[in-house]
């Protein structure tokens, strides 16, 4: 439901209570001798009555107890109370309900009057609260999402620490792990190399020896034939 304002933006003056409508009389209706003849009978008038809106309405406050009081309640126009006099005699029933429908119609009238007074107070109340609670809510947003932050850096930060911390430990076990294995490795690959060696030098030795013996052998060999050959000629 939207509530529209008046042309100049502005809300009239605070009416201290709602306009009563009041009737009036003074003069009685009495029985005559024509309305005696003619059959009709005048009812008598009602003796100063008074209609009222409920005085319910006059002790409300315009706004909700609940808006802030700086913004202050909305202002009502002032509306003047029509009153109808009823000084003048009526002779007929018809006439009364004239007179009951002309009174009917005027509180109808204040009554659209002044419901529409309170639909612009509050919907101008209403817009100012939801402003304040606009920003109320956008500041609350606003630092809590600050907290949930700080909260998150904070947390992210001592989880960081304690990854860091925990990946450094395994990380140097691993490589003191590694750094022994590499070290059983190589001296298993050390004494792997030692023993082949030494057998390749062994065998190398062997081999050596042999053909040392049968050059050797044949050296003598030859010597000897030369020799030989040698003593033959001098003879």
């Amino acid at each position: 439901m939207s509530w529209s304002r008046s042309s100049t933006g502005r809300t009239p003056p605070v009416s201290a209570r709602p306009p009563q409508v009041v009737v009036r009389t003074t003069n009685p209706v009495r029985r005559t001798a024509s309305a005696s003849h003619s059959g009709g009978i005048q009812r008598p008038s009602p003796a100063a009555p008074s209609v009222s809106f409920d005085d319910r309405f006059a002790t409300r406050p315009a706004t909700v107890d609940a808006f802030r009081a700086s913004a202050g309640p909305p202002a009502l126009p002032h509306c003047v109370a029509p009153t109808i006099d009823l000084s003048q005699s009526y002779a007929t029933v018809a006439d009364m309900d004239s007179l009951v429908a002309r009174a009917s119609a005027s509180v109808a009238d204040v009554c659209e009057v002044q419901v529409g007074q309170v639909k612009r107070a509050l919907g101008s109340a209403c817009e100012s609260e939801l402003q304040h609670l606009k920003v109320l809510l956008g500041d609350a947003c606003a630092q809590e999402t600050t907290n949930l932050r700080n909260s998150l850096t904070k947390a992210c930060d001592v989880e960081l620490q304690r990854v860091s911390s925990a990946l450094a430990s395994a990380c140097a076990q691993e490589v003191h792990n590694v750094r022994e294995r590499c070290q059983l490795e190589v001296e298993r690959v050390k004494q792997a190399l030692r023993k082949a060696c030494e057998a390749e030098v062994q065998a190398v030795k062997e081999l050596c020896q042999s053909e040392v013996d049968q050059v050797k052998a044949s050296l003598r060999q030859a010597c000897e034939k030369e020799v030989r050959l040698v003593r033959e000629t001098c003879k």
